[in-house]
């Protein structure tokens, strides 16, 4: 799992960082992995976990297996589409 320790995110109104995350997840009921992008990784995983999004409700709970760290979104989707 990568995660850029030295960055130092600016905040949004809400508390959100200014960085974005790609990451994969992995079921731990099922053969199945997830990856996507966001701004708010913890909010993301915890909505994964909670049944709020179609794909992964059926496969929950989600364990992070890789999540990186981005400025922009731009990069975030790049790499993203490469898994």
């Amino acid at each position: 799992m990568a995660r850029l320790a030295s960055a130092k995110p600016w905040r949004r109104r809400g508390g959100q960082t200014g960085m974005y995350f790609t990451y994969i997840l992995k079921s731990l009921v099922a053969k199945k992995t997830y990856t996507g992008h966001t701004d708010n990784f913890d909010k993301r995983l915890s909505e994964h976990n909670s049944g709020k999004s179609l794909f992964t409700k059926r496969y929950k709970p989600w364990e992070i297996i890789y999540l990186d760290t981005f400025n922009n979104l731009e990069e975030a989707i790049k790499k993203r589409k490469i898994f």
